[in-house]
């Protein structure tokens, strides 16, 4: 008679996990693209908050382009360069773009979904509408679950399923990957994570079948050209994980460039990749007359200058200071380098030459960005380290350490996702090191263990060329070298025909995130005339809606001539709408009035 007492019964499985874990990634598409649909729903083509502006303009005209207008500038809709912040231009009837097409060709299958439905609906939008846009949402929340998908396939072969996932949740909420998804989808940088964790899945099987299987080689040449055409410095990170990755021994080393370095692997690859590219030589030839084309212009790497600690400190997107997650992962990868870790000097490795390149572009702040988003990309390769560390976590003897460790984790990775949340876009507005922006950014998160309560901004005028952009506006001819400057060599002179100053104007919601707020600005003048009846000039602080002034309250000045006086005003405003604006500047009716050694606190 049989014994049936050791027979399980056999899980169910979809897409070689179990049902269980398949349902949990799909209610992560799901949630993700209903975030993306509500968070875009309301915003209008030609507002900077729309989706596609500046960079993802660029990376997102490919499809309209291909899709309806078959490359003819002269019928693409007017101004929509303009309207949608440059990130291409339309020169001699052609369309111009500085980036390459891969994120677009990875886009493309849900462009075509929302074409079909434009044309069945007779949804006349130019290519450039909603339609297409939650077309794309769809598109963003599958790359992001397909990558995390992948990410955890490549990580269950080693880890734990507890540790998995926890590891994907730290990735999810730890690092600025979800901000690049439901905010700034049509960006390369959710499309790189998904082509990272890909690689990592594929250079897997290749490593468990020999590099022998035709078709993982050919899939590979195909990510591989992908990277290139989403960032052009991808391969070369993918390209170490080939050679590199759970590599033990010179041994291992030797038997793995043995496996990759044959004809069959190299052509095969060589022929997948330039497959892919063929429609990007094209578009080349047709910008250009040449296949081959570096798009960027001027733009390039100091490679002799790279800005380090900017890099990773400035309060001007500094990747350790927005995101602490890649400070852990960036000591934690040296612990397991010490400790001859498989893997930790290859995280290493990878880290260090990421950040030598990536902080020696010519913007190495990355402009509008929420820290760092180049190593948005990268997090599947962070992941391995956050794999380890959890695991390590999890089997301490000591839980005390356990515990210390946990929280430095969930600090780290609570206000990173509150910044996610919160983070208004082109928040830093100052120089470099202006650490008053940063605490500003930080109160708008909304995290609750950091609160500032006091924003300061100052400006001698001495350094206008380079500090005084928004949040001022005016013109810099007002800007001159004066003998009776109050402290440096220039001041902002106002004559008769001047009435305004600078204009400091500024988002209210971005200034205080309290029910009300005490609002001083101060100020060193000069009246080089001594006729008092002319010495008529005030200090104003307005709150503004549109174009519409909601509160106006002035302060005039002393009619003292002939000598500097400080001046100040002071009032108290409750809490307005976030896209109210407080606007601050002097007005003139006098012959001549210098100004010198501005200054602007708000309390809250």
């Amino acid at each position: 008679m049989e014994n049936f007492s050791d027979i399980r019964p056999v899980k169910k499985k979809i897409l070689g996990i179990e049902i269980s874990e398949f349902v949990i990634f799909l209610i992560v598409f799901v949630a993700v693209f209903f975030h993306i649909f509500f968070t875009h729903n309301r915003r209008n083509l030609g507002q900077w908050e729309y989706p596609i502006w500046a960079d993802a303009a660029g990376y997102f005209v490919y499809l309209p382009a291909t899709f309806i207008y078959h490359y003819d500038g002269s019928k693409m809709p007017e101004n929509i360069s303009a309207m949608t912040g440059d990130g291409f231009s339309i020169e001699n009837d052609k369309i111009v773009t500085k980036v390459a097409m891969g994120v677009a060709i990875l886009q493309a299958p849900f462009y075509a979904f929302s074409y079909l439905i434009a044309n069945n609906f007779n949804i006349n939008d130019n290519g450039f509408g909603k339609v297409y846009i939650y077309g794309l949402g769809i598109g963003a929340a599958f790359y992001f679950t397909l990558g995390l998908f992948f990410l955890y396939l490549f990580l269950k072969r080693r880890y734990s399923k507890n540790v998995c996932f926890i590891t994907l949740l730290l990735i999810i909420f730890g690092t600025n990957l979800y901000y690049y998804t439901y905010e700034k989808f049509l960006y390369s940088h959710l499309y790189s994570f998904f082509i990272f964790s890909t690689s990592l899945y594929l250079i897997d099987k290749l490593i468990k079948t020999n590099f022998k299987k035709t078709i993982y080689i050919a899939l590979f040449g195909i990510i591989l050209s992908l990277a290139f055409l989403v960032r052009y410095t991808n391969p070369i990170f993918i390209v170490l994980l080939l050679l590199f990755l759970d590599i033990d021994s010179w041994q291992a080393l030797k038997q793995r460039f043995k496996y990759i370095f044959n004809i069959k692997f190299i052509s095969i690859t060589a022929i997948s990749f330039i497959i892919i590219l063929l429609p990007q030589m094209f578009y080349w030839h047709y910008l250009t007359g040449n296949f081959l084309y570096y798009s960027y212009g001027n733009e390039g790497f100091n490679w002799l200058e790279p800005k380090f600690l900017e890099f990773f400190f400035s309060p001007n997107n500094g990747a350790f200071i927005y995101t602490p997650l890649y400070f852990i992962i960036f000591i934690y990868a040296i612990i397991m380098s010490i400790k001859k870790e498989q893997n930790g000097l290859l995280i290493l490795s990878i880290f260090v030459i990421a950040s030598y390149i990536f902080a020696s572009w010519w913007s190495w702040s990355y402009g509008c960005s929420l820290g760092k988003r180049p190593f948005v990309e990268l997090t599947p390769i962070f992941g391995i380290g956050i794999a380890s560390l959890a695991d390590k976590i999890i089997q301490f003897k000591k839980p005390i350490i356990s515990i210390i460790l946990l929280l430095i984790l969930l600090f780290s990775t609570l206000f990173s996702f509150s910044l996610n949340l919160h983070y208004a876009g082109c928040s830093f507005v100052s120089d470099t090191w202006d650490w008053n922006e940063y605490k500003l950014i930080v109160n708008r998160s909304k995290f609750p263990l950091i609160r500032f309560h006091k924003y300061e901004y100052s400006t001698d005028f001495e350094y206008f060329n380079n500090e005084l952009y928004y949040p001022f506006i005016f013109n810099t001819n007002l800007i001159t070298k004066s003998d009776t400057a109050y402290s440096g060599q220039r001041v902002c002179k106002l004559n008769p025909n001047d009435q305004y100053s600078f204009t400091y104007r500024r988002n209210f919601g971005s200034i205080t995130v309290k029910d009300s707020s005490n609002v001083d600005f101060s100020i060193k003048y000069f009246f080089p005339n001594s006729d008092s009846n002319k010495l008529d000039a005030y200090l104003v602080i307005q709150v503004e809606e549109m174009d519409s002034v909601v509160y106006y309250t002035s302060k005039k000045l002393e009619p003292i001539p002939n000598k500097w006086i400080d001046a100040n005003i002071q009032v108290g405003l409750p809490k307005f709408p976030n896209y109210f604006v407080l606007v601050v500047y002097v007005l003139n009716d006098s012959s001549t009035v210098l100004l010198d050694d501005f200054k602007l606190t708000v309390r809250f």
